[in-house]
């Protein structure tokens, strides 16, 4: 595309035909559009975007995608483009896999208004700090090994939050790493720093206070959240109050409930059950913006139905009590938040894309509307338009709001930027002309480097840790020799099952960055039967990864996809295959040649798992109303085909919702499900089946509580007179019944901390998924990670409570090694082999330390201003490959037109390095020297050198402790002397001393909870980076807990003491 400027004719036309569109639409006085941008020829393409406005440079608009950071002028015009890689790789077929960004896609960044920096955290895990007047870069950050999830910042650091877990808090100025933390959950994606706290939610609800300077633990809040992980990316509403001078933080959960936090003790100063008396659908979630004294609260979802479009509500609270002052219910739910501007409220609203009131195959037409209240909850004005999709976050800069947003009108789906003032000024002009600029050269596409695959993590053989692109979501399959999963970002891979290397790795196809869920993998005849997470079915060979055939799901005419995912298993039987598609339909395929044998369309139904039964030649498949308008998740239909030409052979319609994510377990003639209304419902197999033979009721509190069941054959067991039913529900609660008599064999609740002591300090475990039954161990995946008990009893056998369990789990016997190997997903990418060699210890704790490590950061010298002039397009920076471990990764040093002023085109020397997208290289080249780094001006208060800081040599370690006397503490020497010991012999003790300084309360001397404080000195920065992760790995891994429960250690004011947190800060 060559380099152009809209004339001012056919600018005329442009903004004629966006206001047109707009305001035929407008109700009151609706103001003007100031100008408009298409963002695709600055690289930033349809999907979901990110944008900040800051007065930075006289006003700058700041818009970014999935590989591009373009900057605006507040007319408008283009001021530098900053052009990143994508994490490419080449995988099976020559096809080419790119990495995801964040799973809403969106790749994170903040604005520092003092340094006037943009920081970045990009899809290609590099961390850019660039200048906003002139796009140079100052430095980078390549010591992320996972996606970003939020960048914020305050007072000379950034902080980044990586799916991972971890948390790193750098220097503004220079890039150096200040400190780190590992926590058990990822965080939502909405995190703040306000007077010196750092406030981190988990996904899980719990919500933590940190200093934010070191990074020392300050508070838990005081009540458990549902699930808080806020969509798109609004920034964390937070004031002060003569009550509160650290202030007040304001976080909502995917219940709907809103709280406001006391920074300064992480209480819940107040609680507000947003939604109550409303019937929400599908998303609870509520945005937050604080308008002086109000903090106004709307609706992510629907909460009603309604011929024409669903409704949201929207309300103001008062932000110190909480009391609701006024609420709407006629206003349509945001998802892209709101702005104060102009004594209004302006915000972005998201009408249903129905056809009449449910979905089904037809058009769609997205619509949007932009809406100002007064502050009474009146309207002042409202704008309407089709065939748009927000993205972004609403934003304002001195009258001006800035809206963005994909345009559907073309099958391109072009991203937009709209600029229009908040208030209308009675015809007078309220902003400049838009500055309409050259279209910037495009970037050639970077070729995917050939499949270098990090090493996988592993202490010995069988025992290992393999990473995935984003959630491994499907269970996985095996034939001994590999292990096959696949995620929801579309990539499919072969892992050698006792070392844990990738064998190969395949991609699911376009769109998979969609984040669907795919199928189970199932394995027959070497071959993969996949339903992907793009919406495709295909069928691979096990040994390469080579694709026979792929089917696209909604393909046919005028029947789309209802929903983007599968779920369930595919089934496999005389060379067809059969699944169910998210076009709900129920298909047959020729396995060899994809030839479609036979198919049957289900309606509004969304199927889940299909079972062969080569008992009598029939495929079973369940299925279920799919957000379908009214009966939303209220029934189930399971039909009995004929294997061989798809005859009906029987159905029968359920007046409640039923699914299963595992195998239809057909055992003596009988299958049997959880169902929505609490109960478990059996109903006869074969050709003459689909009887109901019989109901057992858990009870009514268990409403659409429950989905999954395993049925086992009671000789299995030992037991002649029976077969038994496993399964779990939300309330943790976990059941066996005998099917002969409906009597329960045992139950457990896996929230009883006498039986699982480690849960203590975990939310609830939420049990959906089916079970896993081996040699006499029954595996339950839930929420809050694996549940391995004894099958006859429901003893506990051992746990992994590190994370979320996705998918069923795969468990292979080896009795030479003792037990059996254990593969699982575990949030958010890992998959994890374990054999009894290598069980991991039970976690405790919510936060630990990592060592910090200044090797990841390449810092690049600041041009003087007399030689930057704003310019179309910045030239992009070498980023440094990711690499596995923290020493130092080979670079090379910045060339002289790499320093030099952007240009609009970009020079060879220039062009990012082809290693940027890879893991690792096959062989890596020899180091060439980099010049010192130069420091760009800091403010007073930073220490800046041009020579790197002495490495640190001690550390300050803050160990959190409950169920734990303190008084008791404070006086036994004794115990404060086995306490010492305890944790020196989890360090090097010839190289690092561990010295008890003091024991402190933690909320009253009464409250059970202390924090001791121990000094770590060590003889070398290397000794003491090792102490530093050793420390991490023995809280996360539970050591640290076995090493205050042993003989020795355990009595006297330790006696019953919980490790709760871990914190080590380096000392500079």
């Amino acid at each position: 595309m060559s380099s152009r400027r809209y004339t001012a004719a056919a600018l005329a036309l442009v903004l004629a035909g966006v206001v047109g569109l707009m305001t035929g639409r407008a109700q009151g006085q609706a103001p003007e559009v100031c100008w408009f941008r298409q963002l695709a020829p600055y690289g930033i393409n349809a999907g979901v975007g990110t944008n900040r406005i800051t007065p930075a440079a006289g006003g700058s608009v700041l818009v970014g995608g999935d590989a591009a950071l373009a900057c605006l002028k507040r007319t408008g015009e283009l001021r530098w483009v900053f052009h990143f890689q994508r994490l490419l790789e080449a995988v099976a077929d020559n096809e080419t896999f790119i990495y995801p960004a964040r799973q809403d896609g969106v790749n994170p960044m903040w604005v520092d208004p003092e340094s006037e920096l943009v920081f970045l955290g990009a899809s290609s895990r590099v961390l850019y700090a660039i200048d906003i007047a002139t796009g140079a870069l100052r430095w980078s950050w390549s010591g992320a090994r996972s996606v970003f999830e939020s960048v914020i910042g305050a007072d000379g650091r950034v902080h980044v939050e990586t799916t991972d877990f971890k948390h790193w808090a750098l220097d503004i100025a220079t890039g150096r790493v200040l400190w780190n933390a590992e926590f058990r959950r990822v965080s939502n994606c909405q995190t703040g720093v306000f007077n010196g706290v750092l406030v981190r939610p988990n996904i899980d609800g719990l919500i933590f206070g940190l200093n934010a300077t070191s990074g020392a633990y300050l508070w838990q809040g005081t009540q458990q959240l549902d699930v808080v992980q806020q969509l798109w990316e609004p920034d964390m509403p937070f004031r002060t109050f003569p009550e509160y001078p650290l202030g007040l933080a304001y976080v909502s959960d995917s219940s709907g409930d809103v709280v406001a936090i006391d920074l300064t003790t992480g209480k819940y100063v107040w609680r507000v059950a947003a939604a109550a008396g409303y019937n929400t659908k599908w998303n609870h979630r509520m945005n937050l913006e604080l308008w002086g004294d109000l903090l106004i609260v709307h609706s992510q979802g629907f909460i009603s139905f309604a011929p024409g479009g669903d409704k949201g509500i929207i309300m103001a609270l008062n932000a110190l009590t909480g009391e609701r002052l006024w609420i709407r219910d006629d206003v349509y739910p945001s998802l892209c938040g709101m702005t104060v501007s102009q004594g209004l409220l302006v915000y972005s609203a998201f009408i249903q894309p129905y056809e009449g009131d449910k979905y089904g195959p037809g058009p769609v037409n997205n619509k949007i509307q932009l809406v100002a209240l007064h502050e009474d909850g009146s309207e002042a004005w409202k704008i309407e338009s089709n065939n748009k999709v927000c993205t972004g976050s609403l934003q304002e800069l001195d009258g001006i709001v800035y809206y963005m947003y994909t345009n559907t009108t073309s099958a391109a789906n072009v991203m937009e930027i709209m600029a229009l003032p908040a208030a209308p000024r009675g015809g007078a002009r309220a902003c400049p002309a838009g500055v309409l600029s050259p279209d910037p050269e495009p970037v050639p596409p970077t070729p995917a480097k050939p499949m270098m695959t990090a090493p996988a993590a592993s202490d010995g053989p069988y025992c290992w840790k393999q990473t995935m692109a984003f959630k491994p979501l499907a269970s996985p399959a095996t034939d001994n020799k590999y292990i096959y999963v696949q995620d929801n970002a579309g990539l499919i891979m072969a892992i050698d099952i006792r070392s844990g290397e990738a064998a190969w790795k395949a991609t699911a196809g376009p769109g998979s960055v969609s984040m669907a869920y795919p199928t189970n993998i199932l394995l027959a005849e070497g071959l993969l039967f996949l339903g992907t997470a793009a919406s495709e079915v295909q069928v691979r060979n096990a040994s390469t990864g080579h694709l026979l055939w792929r089917r696209q799901s909604g393909s046919r005419p005028n029947y789309p996809n209802l929903y983007p995912s599968f779920y369930g298993y595919p089934a496999y039987a005389n060379g067809i295959m059969y699944i169910g598609t998210p076009d709900a339909y129920i298909n047959a395929y020729n396995a060899t040649t994809g030839e479609e044998v036979w198919s049957y369309y289900i309606g509004v139904y969304r199927p889940d798992t299909v079972q062969y039964s080569a008992e009598d030649n029939l495929v079973y498949a369940i299925s279920h109303d799919a957000d379908v308008g009214y009966s939303d998740q209220l029934t189930a239909w399971l039909l009995a085909f004929d294997a061989t030409d798809g005859t009906v052979v029987w159905e029968r319609k359920m007046d409640s919702f039923a699914s299963e994510s595992g195998f239809l377990n057909v055992v003596n003639g009988v299958m049997v499900f959880a169902t929505n209304e609490g109960e478990l419902r059996a109903y006869s197999a074969g050709r003459g089946g689909g009887d109901l033979l019989w109901t057992y009721s858990v009870g009514a509190d268990k409403f659409r509580k429950q989905e999954s069941a395993l049925l086992v054959d009671g000789s299995r067991l030992g037991l002649n007179d029976t077969d038994v039913v496993f399964w779990g529900d939300a309330d943790s609660s976990v059941r066996a019944l005998r099917t002969s008599d409906l009597t329960v064999l045992w139950q457990i609740s896996l929230r009883d901390i006498d039986v699982f002591p480690e849960v203590e300090s975990l939310p609830p475990p939420v049990v959906w998924l089916q079970f896993t039954l081996s040699n006499g161990a029954l595996y339950i995946p839930s929420d809050q990670g694996l549940f391995v008990v004894n099958v006859t009893n429901g003893a506990p056998l051992w746990t992994d409570l590190r994370g979320r369990i996705n998918a069923m789990v795969l468990v292979v016997e080896r009795p030479e090694l003792g037990g059996a190997q254990v593969v699982y997903g575990r949030y958010l990418s890992n998959v994890d082999s374990n054999v009894p060699a290598c069980r991991p210890n039970n976690p405790s704790g919510g936060i630990s330390t990592l060592a910090t490590d200044d090797s990841a950061t390449t810092r690049f010298p600041v041009p003087s201003p007399a030689a930057v002039a704003p310019v179309p397009t910045a030239a992009p920076s070498p980023s440094p490959s990711p690499s596995q471990s923290p020493s130092p990764s080979p670079s090379t040093s910045p060339s002289p037109s790499a320093l030099a002023p952007p240009s609009p085109k970009l020079s060879s020397a220039a062009k990012p390095s082809s290693g940027v997208g890879s893991f690792l290289p096959a062989a890596s080249p020899a180091p060439i020297p980099t010049p010192a780094p130069t420091c760009p001006p800091c403010p007073a208060r930073a220490n800046c050198s041009s020579a790197p800081a002495p490495a640190p040599t001690t550390a300050s370690m803050s160990l959190g402790l409950t169920v734990v006397s303190v008084k008791l503490l404070k006086a036994d020497k004794s115990s404060q002397d086995r306490l010492q010991a305890a944790v020196s012999k989890l360090v090097d003790s010839k190289s690092v001393r561990v010295s008890m300084l003091s024991v402190e309360a933690v909320g009253g001397s009464s409250s059970g909870a202390a924090v001791v404080r121990l000094s770590l000195k060590a003889s070398s920065s290397k000794a003491l980076a090792a102490a530093v992760e050793g420390l991490q790995d023995a809280a996360l891994d539970g050591e640290l807990q076995a090493a205050l429960g042993a003989k020795g250690v355990r009595g006297g004011a330790l006696a019953a003491a919980k490790v709760r947190s871990v914190v080590v800060a380096v000392s500079p």
